[in-house]
């Protein structure tokens, strides 16, 4: 349904397929490494929005399913809408030595889905996204970047089987909180032509807090 990052703060995207380096892991089948964008010595940013409808799309698949009848049975299609804001920023704070950039966007996906014989049944899937990174260089021999990403995800309530199979009387009402953020940073020491010192550091975390009203 959607990308922890907003394609609009992204400069350069590395996909690694199948990759056999030792040291890269924790990932199977591929890699995705994003680099956001960076600020320069003009000030630059964006504002604009995203609009989407389920009925821009095309007629719902057949989907297989046993029954006495036939092998295959289309459903109700779910009537989704998505709206996506954000903007972004990024200039200089000194010229020539440090930059920033910054950015937001809020993305919210309503469902709603009306299984034969019940009622239309409604969730809500909230994701915020805040990015901030400063980039700089002391002379020309020592290179730095510093980076921060936010993206708090709110679930709210569970929907139903789409065959109807979820009794009427089940409490839906299941809300679900998605923390995650993430920072990192490098640096660059580069005193001669021969000499080359670079270190690399990352932080990344997760969590999930669900909260039913039984």
């Amino acid at each position: 349904k959607k990308q922890p990052i907003s394609i609009d703060a992204i400069k350069a995207m590395q996909d690694n397929m199948s990759n056999y380096n030792v040291t890269q892991k924790s990932y199977t089948s591929a890699n995705v490494n994003a680099v956001t964008k960076s600020g320069t010595n003009e000030f630059k940013g964006w504002v604009g929005g995203y609009y989407n409808d389920r009925e821009w799309a095309g007629a719902a698949r057949q989907t297989p399913y046993d029954t006495g009848t036939t092998l295959y049975r289309t459903f109700e299609e779910d009537d989704i809408t998505r709206i996506e804001p954000g903007f972004g920023i990024g200039g200089p704070i000194v010229q020539d030595m440090a930059w920033f950039y910054g950015g937001y966007t809020y993305t919210e996906i309503e469902t709603n889905r009306t299984p034969p014989g019940q009622t239309t049944k409604t969730q809500n899937d909230k994701l915020e996204y805040y990015l901030l990174n400063i980039k700089g260089n002391v002379g020309s021999s020592f290179l730095y970047k510093v980076s921060g990403n936010w993206a708090p995800r709110n679930l709210d309530n569970t929907l139903p089987a789409r065959d109807g199979s979820t009794p009427e009387s089940v409490n839906l009402n299941v809300d679900s909180e998605f923390p995650t953020f993430s920072y990192s940073g490098y640096a660059d020491w580069i005193p001669s032509d021969n000499f080359y010192l670079s270190g690399r550091l990352g932080f990344y975390s997760t969590d999930t807090s669900i909260v039913a009203d039984f």
